[in-house]
């Protein structure tokens, strides 16, 4: 499992002593609470009070009397809450402090995955913020601290559909880069920032005479303000300076001081710390000093901290604190009971500074020892490792790196795994068998191959050497799962399926990660090479597997790569099915995580554009690409613009066509080999659908596709593609003698899909030659493969040529219906001769009507809602929306949601 939070992150801080009444601020920040009002950002440099503000602005809105009372939830962010589960997990968890109901199975699905599911997680979390009645307030604090992108795209779809009466209040010393412009004009921004936050010369003479007690005269308050320019922090620490002076009315020394108080805030800075260091007794100093290194610290962390270090005196730490509380010497209590501390994060840069110039390094590295000994003690790994780090205690965090690595993978903190181990020198990494191994899996798991190989072989040289006490069969399972990976994405298949099967004899039984990896590499590697039923055990083992495990991050890939199968199988309805089956296991509404969502709705997209129902393809497509486009999925982005051409194109837009090819052939050098001769094929029929066959040809030229392409499997798209440009430039011939050679393998393997495709260019490259009856033979084989599965555009896309042949069909009585409702596809379809024809009965009725409410649940289901969506939009259980869905499939005579959403489209009951 992975590190306990910290329950003093959760915590609202303490007031300060020293506030300085500012009702304007306050009056903006009651703002926040307007319906329309989704963003609070104070954007501020450090220093500026801009904690303090909140902290007083809820101080108020808690005694006022307003109803209903808002709802606080506060989480104080550091550098290591740029792992996107840990960043969420604690948002969840402080929103279930305020509502205990809220985001359970939220926090379920985003710990249990691989990469995490970001946006999946969220939708579900705000499906349930909308139960929320109360105003609810979420205040991130020191959100500069976030770098990772993938938060900033979590947050900005958390941002866009939240529920009115949730409202998110950033603190930060930067502009996140979340869409502020689109916020800001949809008036859905309150922003508050440096000019708002300066004090002005009466909110400093209120500090530093009523707070400080200092007694200025008003011309030292004005100098001062306007020599700090209204920096809160300045003021502080010039006060802490002052104070003696003060004190004792030596108003000289005042005078002087102000006088050169000047420079840039580094040197006034680097000044003013020395003066409030320089005041404090010895033995506070060392304390400051020592101390510096924590983020956060208790008294008992500073006891274990300090406990043998030479020279300190054996004061109690606890006492310490309370001095540096009651004199504000930049400690901020994280919790009400003041058990936590940390300091002011620049008053704290500044004491490392001084730490790093007054001590000796060995110094520096006990501490940090010392630190990660009690952090480990105390459950908290993450804090534990990174002063092990620190401290260059190579042994103590490649220990706990090792120990915890599998529970960081299944949690999806595999980036943060990754950062500890590249922190480490590479000869210490060399020499850890198991080290090296959680390394390579890190570097497959970002994509980066290319030093794979040689952690695997210092991983087998330090077994062959005895190195340790290790499981030799465990690591070496490991390595020929992650080295069949690799020899995957470089298309040497038997190798990969090599590997793969010896990792599967000898990994234990345990190591599930490891094991459906290589059932999954087996999938790919048998389909690859055209054994399709193979193929589809692999990936049926792994989809098993990943279920044992609840790791979704193979469940659904195991889906996605099962469908593409039945697909060249000609089987769509289970394709479409199971698509579905994945869209509901996810829970999704709109935009995913791309690595799980963008393959599955550009897939669907895809299939729904065979079906013609191109508004419905159109919308999973882009979402498709939108989800890949993110997180630099480039196989799904080629593969789901190639597909959005197809739907402008069968629109009407062969301009927006012409974009999205062109997209998606300019991605092809970045992607799978498959993918790319999938891109390229497209490109070609593309091109001649729209007249350029020179484009055609000089894609081919560029991608070296020719005669002496060998007719295969894994060349489909390559021949299939040559024949088209044969076709176009009038080499019937040659292309029959193509399109023949390849019929004879796609009937040998079951490849019914690619089947319908070629049948159809050999019907039309027959009938360019005057041979009608064998054009229409193959058309009939054709058509009797497409006519159960629905298949539309494979036939329209072809063109004119086509649709004289369908309506040869027609009127040869030849699948009549479905060769009718073909031919009424085509665009300007000629309606008369369609009456003519009598292909469709537009008065069809059910034998049992549908009722009014299962019409509505056939609408949503149309529309791709998954069934705990499809209640929350009808205010019903799931179990009533399961029980209007299989009346629904029994009087419409279907077996899944895709089949029922066309049906109703072609009976009219859907528009």
């Amino acid at each position: 499992m992975a590190a306990p939070l910290l329950a003093t992150k959760l915590s609202i801080p303490s007031t300060g002593k020293y506030l300085v009444e500012r009702p304007y601020l306050a009056t903006k920040l009651d703002e926040c609470l307007h319906p329309g009002c989704r963003l609070v950002l104070i954007s501020a440099p450090a220093g500026y009070g801009k904690t303090t503000l909140l902290t007083a602005w809820l101080a108020k809105l808690n005694s006022s009397e307003q109803r209903p009372a808002p709802l606080i939830a506060w989480v104080s962010l550091d550098d290591r809450d740029n792992e996107p589960v840990l960043f969420w997990s604690y948002i969840i968890t402080v929103i279930q402090t305020q509502h205990e109901a809220v985001g359970k199975q939220s926090l379920n699905q985003l710990r249990g995955a691989i990469p995490p599911d970001l946006e999946g997680s969220l939708a579900l979390l705000i499906n349930e913020l909308n139960e929320i009645s109360n105003p609810f307030i979420l205040i991130l604090d020191d959100y500069h601290f976030i770098r990772n992108p993938a938060i900033h795209q979590s947050l900005a779809f958390l941002l866009e559909h939240l529920p009115g009466q949730f409202h998110v209040i950033l603190a930060s010393r930067t502009d996140p880069p979340l869409p502020l412009a689109l916020l800001r004009g949809r008036g859905q921004l309150l922003e508050i920032r440096q000019n708002d936050l300066r004090f002005s010369t009466k909110d400093a003479g209120s500090f530093l005479n009523s707070g400080m007690s200092l007694n200025l005269s008003s011309q030292a308050v004005e100098a001062l303000n306007q020599k700090t320019e209204g920096w809160i922090a300045g003021l502080q620490m010039a006060a802490l300076s002052l104070r003696e002076a003060a004190t004792s009315g030596d108003y000289e020394r005042i005078e002087n001081f102000i006088s050169a108080f000047s420079g840039s805030n580094r040197y006034i800075l680097d000044y003013l710390i020395e003066e409030v260091l320089n005041q404090q007794p010895e033995e506070i100093q060392n304390f400051l000093l020592k101390t510096s290194i924590l983020d956060r610290f208790c008294n008992s962390l500073c006891e274990a901290l300090l406990a043998d270090m030479e020279g300190d005196s054996s004061r109690d730490p606890q006492k310490v604190l309370e001095y540096l509380d009651s004199n504000n010497l930049f400690l901020i209590p994280l919790d009400k009971e003041r058990y936590w501390y940390r300091y002011h994060r620049l008053f704290a840069d500044l004491l490392r500074k001084s730490l790093a110039q007054r001590f000796d390094p060995a110094v520096v590295t006990r501490l940090h020892k010392s630190a990660s000994e009690w952090h480990q003690k105390n459950g908290s790994i993450s804090e534990s490792v990174d002063h092990a780090l620190a401290a260059n205690d190579f042994e103590q965090a490649a220990g706990l790196a090792e120990e915890f690595a599998m529970t960081m993978f299944v949690a999806g903190e595999w980036i943060t795994l990754l950062g500890w181990v590249k922190r480490l020198p590479e000869s210490f990494i060399r020499s850890r068998a198991w080290l090296c191994i959680y390394y390579a899996w890190g570097l497959i798991f970002t994509g980066q191959l290319e030093p794979v190989e040689s952690l695997l072989c210092t991983a087998e040289e330090l077994i062959q050497n005895g190195s340790g006490k290790i499981d030799h069969q465990d690591i070496l399972g490991n390595i020929a799962v992650i080295r069949a990976r690799v020899a995957a994405r470089k298309d040497d298949l038997q190798q990969a399926l090599d590997l793969a099967q010896r990792a599967s004899a000898i990994l234990p039984q345990e190591n599930l990660m490891a094991r459906s990896a290589a059932e999954f590499v087996k999938g790919e590697a048998y389909f690859e090479e055209g054994s399709l039923a193979q193929a589809m055990e692999g990936f049926l083992q792994a989809k098993s597997l990943g279920e044992t495990a609840a790791n979704l991050y193979v469940i659904v890939p195991a889906i996605t790569e099962t469908v593409k199968i039945l697909k060249i199988q000609g089987k769509l309805w289970e394709a479409a099915d199971l698509y579905q089956k994945a869209i509901e296991l996810l829970e999704g509404q709109e935009e995913r995580h791309p690595r799980l969502y963008g393959p599955v709705f550009v897939g669907y997209g895809d299939l729904l554009r065979e079906w013609n129902d191109l508004p419905s393809a159109h919308k999973f497509t882009t979402r498709g690409i939108e989800a890949s486009e993110k997180y630099g999925n480039t196989n799904t982005t080629a593969l789901g613009y190639a597909t959005l051409a197809w739907i402008r194109h069968a629109q009407g837009d062969p301009l927006g066509a012409e974009k999205a090819s062109r997209k998606s052939i300019q991605l092809i050098r970045d992607v799978y080999s498959r993918t790319a001769k999938m891109v390229i094929a497209s490109r070609v029929g593309l091109s001649l659908a729209h007249g350029k066959i020179h484009q055609a040809l000089a894609c081919l030229e560029e991608n070296r596709i020719d005669a002496a392409t060998s007719v295969c499997f894994a060349n489909e798209f390559g021949c299939t593609a040559l024949a088209r440009v044969l076709l176009a430039q009038e080499k019937q011939e040659e292309a029959l003698r193509l399109l023949d050679d390849l019929l004879t393998g796609l009937q040998a393997g079951g490849y019914f899909g690619w089947l319908i495709q070629v049948q159809n260019l050999r019907a039309m490259a027959l009938y360019s030659l005057n041979k009608p009856a064998n054009a229409i033979q193959a058309l009939e084989t054709s058509l009797a493969h497409a006519e159960p599965e629905g298949y539309i555009r494979s036939f329209v896309d072809e063109g004119e040529p086509m649709e004289k042949l369908l309506a040869v069909a027609v009127q040869k009585g030849m699948h009549t219906e479905y060769a009718g409702r073909l031919l009424a596809s085509f665009p300007n379809s000629p309606q008369p001769l369609l009456r003519e024809m009598e292909i469709r009965d537009q008065n069809i009725k059910l034998v049992e009507p549908l009722s009014a409410r299962e019409i509505d649940v056939l609408q949503l289901i149309a529309e791709g809602l998954t069934n705990k969506e499809i209640a929350l939009r009808l205010c019903v259980s799931v179990r009533t929306v399961k029980f209007h869905t299989t009346s629904i499939y029994s009087k419409l005579d279907v077996n899944g949601r895709a089949h029922a959403a066309i049906k109703a489209k072609e009976l009219g009951i859907l528009k």
